[in-house]
């Protein structure tokens, strides 16, 4: 409660006492998105039980370790580092039973193509028999993360388009909505891409096309960070 003198002016330590509560309150209303703190969700399987279940947030801190990291299996999917051997190392210090199975800085000035969604759902169908955990992340937690999110949820959890929109605008901070428009409308653009491509996935186009289409890679060069993927699941 503010300390007042004078004319109805408050003191200058009861100023400092408000402000710092109160820039924290801006702060916060200004940069982190309107879901859960540090854009932590679970959006499938068994949230709180040892089950199958996957998550999406930003970099990962106390509050995503205590959720995906237990004595069952856990699969990390990082769409903004190359460094997989890295972040594996550092991800088994606070997840001792966790894997780094896929490591690139995915932008989304290209849109998702067959290949790595194909592996993305290599991912997802071995948890589901394996009873893993799955966190997929980038920085931020908003844009790349974002659109894999929309195909998990549209594809494995019947989501229609309308939820897809909505989950990842629920994970744009404000900050992001006022000076980032261009890349959250490209985003939801090719999640409506997503949406086609999960309906009829011969709806892909040529890597080349300039809409928001999913690309197939088949005369693309083989990326070399979704092959060691593919066979760091396979030999686990």
């Amino acid at each position: 409660m503010l300390e007042c003198r004078g004319q109805g002016r408050p003191s200058v330590s009861a100023l400092r006492s408000w402000g710092a509560p109160a820039l924290a309150f801006v702060l916060r209303l200004l940069f982190v998105p309107t879901a859960e703190a540090n854009n932590l969700e679970c959006i499938g399987g068994d949230c709180h039980g040892p089950g199958y279940a996957v998550y999406r947030s930003s970099e990962p801190g106390p509050q995503e370790w205590k959720a995906v990291c237990g004595t069952w299996k856990t699969d990390f999917v990082v769409l903004d580092d190359d460094s997989w051997q890295k972040r594996d190392r550092v991800y088994k210090r606070q997840c001792p039973n966790g894997t780094v199975v896929y490591a690139k800085s995915q932008s989304v000035a290209a849109n998702l193509d067959t290949d790595f969604l194909a592996f993305f759902d290599q991912v997802i169908a071995r948890a589901r028999s394996e009873g893993r955990k799955v966190l997929l992340h980038c920085r931020l937690g908003t844009h790349r993360t974002g659109r894999l999110a929309a195909y998990y949820g549209l594809k494995f959890e019947g989501w229609a388009l309308a939820r897809a929109l909505e989950d990842f605008d629920e994970h744009v901070a404000l900050v992001v909505r006022l000076f980032a428009f261009t890349k959250n409308n490209r985003v939801r653009c090719q999640i409506r891409g997503i949406a086609v491509f999960v309906q009829n996935p011969s709806a892909s186009q040529p890597r080349d096309a300039a809409d928001c289409m999913v690309v197939t890679s088949a005369v693309a060069p083989r990326d070399p960070a979704l092959a060691e993927a593919e066979k760091r699941i396979r030999s686990e």
